[in-house]
Protein backbone atom coordinates (compact mmCIF):
# COMPACT_ATOMS: atom_id res chain seq x y z
CA UNK A 1 0.00 0.00 0.00
CA UNK A 2 2.73 2.48 0.92
CA UNK A 3 5.24 2.95 -1.91
CA UNK A 4 8.16 5.37 -2.17
CA UNK A 5 10.13 5.44 -5.41
CA UNK A 6 13.71 6.76 -5.44
CA UNK A 7 15.81 7.32 -8.53
CA UNK A 8 18.80 9.30 -9.69
CA UNK A 9 18.47 11.16 -12.98
CA UNK A 10 21.34 13.38 -13.90
CA UNK A 11 20.40 16.88 -12.99
CA UNK A 12 16.87 17.62 -11.83
CA UNK A 13 16.32 16.80 -8.16
CA UNK A 14 12.75 16.86 -6.91
CA UNK A 15 10.27 15.25 -4.55
CA UNK A 16 6.59 14.91 -5.32
CA UNK A 17 3.62 12.68 -4.62
CA UNK A 18 2.30 11.07 -7.81
CA UNK A 19 -0.29 8.53 -8.88
CA UNK A 20 0.40 5.71 -11.33
CA UNK A 21 -1.82 3.11 -12.99
CA UNK A 22 -1.56 -0.22 -11.22
CA UNK A 23 -0.81 1.21 -7.77
CA UNK A 24 -3.58 1.48 -5.19
CA UNK A 25 -2.80 5.06 -4.13
CA UNK A 26 -0.37 7.92 -4.61
CA UNK A 27 3.30 7.33 -3.94
CA UNK A 28 6.18 9.55 -2.91
CA UNK A 29 8.69 10.03 -5.72
CA UNK A 30 12.21 11.36 -5.18
CA UNK A 31 14.97 12.14 -7.68
CA UNK A 32 18.45 12.82 -6.36
CA UNK A 33 19.61 14.76 -9.41
CA UNK A 34 23.37 15.23 -9.67
CA UNK A 35 26.23 17.54 -10.42
CA UNK A 36 26.14 19.02 -13.92
CA UNK A 37 26.88 22.37 -15.49
CA UNK A 38 26.06 22.20 -19.18
CA UNK A 39 24.95 25.76 -19.93
CA UNK A 40 26.42 29.23 -19.53
CA UNK A 41 23.38 30.58 -17.69
CA UNK A 42 22.30 28.94 -14.41
CA UNK A 43 19.42 26.50 -14.74
CA UNK A 44 17.41 26.61 -11.47
CA UNK A 45 15.92 23.11 -11.89
CA UNK A 46 19.44 21.63 -12.04
CA UNK A 47 20.94 20.59 -8.74
CA UNK A 48 21.61 17.67 -6.43
CA UNK A 49 20.15 16.05 -3.36
CA UNK A 50 21.09 13.31 -0.93
CA UNK A 51 18.13 11.04 -0.28
CA UNK A 52 18.08 9.92 3.35
CA UNK A 53 16.17 6.85 4.58
CA UNK A 54 15.62 5.89 8.21
CA UNK A 55 15.14 2.42 9.71
CA UNK A 56 11.35 2.62 9.19
CA UNK A 57 11.87 3.51 5.51
CA UNK A 58 10.82 7.14 5.88
CA UNK A 59 12.54 9.31 3.28
CA UNK A 60 13.57 12.93 3.19
CA UNK A 61 15.64 14.88 0.71
CA UNK A 62 18.69 16.85 1.72
CA UNK A 63 18.76 19.30 -1.20
CA UNK A 64 22.38 20.26 -1.47
CA UNK A 65 21.84 22.94 -4.09
CA UNK A 66 19.99 24.18 -7.13
CA UNK A 67 21.70 26.40 -9.66
CA UNK A 68 20.85 30.06 -9.15
CA UNK A 69 21.60 33.49 -10.57
CA UNK A 70 22.94 34.77 -7.25
CA UNK A 71 25.43 33.14 -4.86
CA UNK A 72 23.16 33.92 -1.88
CA UNK A 73 20.43 31.71 -3.42
CA UNK A 74 22.61 28.61 -2.96
CA UNK A 75 21.20 27.22 0.29
CA UNK A 76 21.05 23.64 1.56
CA UNK A 77 17.51 22.68 2.53
CA UNK A 78 15.50 19.66 3.67
CA UNK A 79 12.43 18.68 1.65
CA UNK A 80 9.90 15.87 1.83
CA UNK A 81 7.35 14.48 -0.58
CA UNK A 82 4.03 14.48 1.22
CA UNK A 83 0.45 14.17 0.07
CA UNK A 84 -1.69 17.30 0.30
CA UNK A 85 -3.04 17.70 3.81
CA UNK A 86 -0.53 15.27 5.34
CA UNK A 87 2.02 16.28 7.96
CA UNK A 88 5.78 15.89 7.68
CA UNK A 89 7.31 12.71 9.07
CA UNK A 90 9.19 12.67 12.36
CA UNK A 91 12.33 11.69 10.43
CA UNK A 92 12.00 14.73 8.15
CA UNK A 93 11.55 17.03 11.15
CA UNK A 94 14.61 15.52 12.87
CA UNK A 95 16.81 16.08 9.82
CA UNK A 96 15.41 19.57 9.28
CA UNK A 97 16.33 20.47 12.87
CA UNK A 98 19.91 19.30 12.26
CA UNK A 99 20.43 21.20 9.00
CA UNK A 100 20.80 24.89 9.71
CA UNK A 101 21.76 26.46 6.36
CA UNK A 102 23.27 29.61 7.83
CA UNK A 103 25.68 27.60 10.01
CA UNK A 104 28.66 25.38 9.33
CA UNK A 105 29.23 23.14 7.51
CA UNK A 106 26.22 24.00 5.36
CA UNK A 107 27.09 27.68 4.86
CA UNK A 108 30.59 26.98 3.50
CA UNK A 109 29.29 24.12 1.37
CA UNK A 110 26.75 26.41 -0.30
CA UNK A 111 29.36 29.12 -0.89
CA UNK A 112 31.71 26.54 -2.42
CA UNK A 113 29.04 25.16 -4.75
CA UNK A 114 28.03 28.66 -5.88
CA UNK A 115 31.65 29.39 -6.80
CA UNK A 116 32.13 26.01 -8.48
CA UNK A 117 29.01 26.35 -10.68
CA UNK A 118 30.14 29.82 -11.77
CA UNK A 119 33.65 28.53 -12.50
CA UNK A 120 32.31 25.58 -14.51
CA UNK A 121 30.09 27.89 -16.57
CA UNK A 122 33.08 30.13 -17.27
CA UNK A 123 35.14 27.10 -18.39
CA UNK A 124 32.27 25.98 -20.62
CA UNK A 125 32.15 29.44 -22.23
CA UNK A 126 35.90 29.25 -22.86
CA UNK A 127 35.48 25.87 -24.58
CA UNK A 128 32.64 27.22 -26.71
CA UNK A 129 34.77 30.21 -27.75
CA UNK A 130 37.64 27.98 -28.87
Amino acid sequence: QDVTFLFGHTHKPFQQDMTFTGYPQWMNVYNSGGWIVDSIQPTPIYGAAVLLIDETLQVTSLRMYNQAASAREYVVRVEESIHEGATNSVFHEQIKALVQPSREPWKTFSETVATAVTDRARILQTRINF
